[in-house]
């Protein structure tokens, strides 16, 4: 280090010199090994992730951009899969008549974001006798099944229900081994 004088705020400012050669061999090695881990990390142990599940609620898609953008752009940079996750009522309802045409309807939103977003992507559909108020532990069950250690979903705008019964990516933050990004 060479001290330089003093700097425009009038204290002394610290410069390192570097030889250009050592500049060049930096720039020349393989940039992963600057960091922890691997710059293909796809089906590696020990990375930091392995898979990202995405609940989705089909009938609110046009809520969900910001957190399908965000979920997307975490799959490619760890090079890992997304699986996008729905709960559908066994009864018939505006979404689906029964649960397999909702698995359908599920499968090709999935199969759209895939080809939309550059991602590998899976589905899983769940039936639930009354996903509101199944919705918690069905999305725990869906953690564990898909092996995610990723949940990123979209938030709400919170109420003063919220001080009473806790969000749904709390509860799995606080019943799951699984990392939450819960997106605004």
């Amino acid at each position: 280090m060479k001290l330089t004088g003093k700097n425009e705020c009038g204290t002394r400012a610290a410069t390192l010199a570097i030889a250009p050669s050592v500049v060049q061999a930096t720039l020349a090695t393989d940039v992963s090994a600057l960091f922890a881990f691997p710059v293909n990390r796809q089906g590696k142990e020990g990375l930091v992730y392995k898979k990202i599940m995405i609940p989705v609620d089909l009938a609110h898609v046009e809520r969900l951009e910001k957190a399908l953008a965000t979920a997307a752009d975490l799959s490619r940079h760890y090079g890992i899969p997304v699986c996008y996750v729905g709960v559908a009522p066994n009864t018939p309802g505006p979404l689906a008549h029964n649960p397999s045409e909702f698995a359908q309807k599920l499968e090709a939103f999935g199969a759209e974001q895939a080809a939309a977003r550059g991602l590998e992507a899976t589905t899983k559909a769940y039936a639930s006798h009354d996903p509101t108020t199944d919705l918690d532990d069905t999305l725990l069950s869906a953690v564990e099944e898909t092996g995610a250690d990723l949940v990123v979903m979209a938030s709400h705008i919170p109420d003063i229900v919220d001080y009473v019964w806790p969000s749904n990516g709390g509860k799995i933050a606080s019943h799951s081994d699984a990392s939450v990004f819960v997106v605004r």
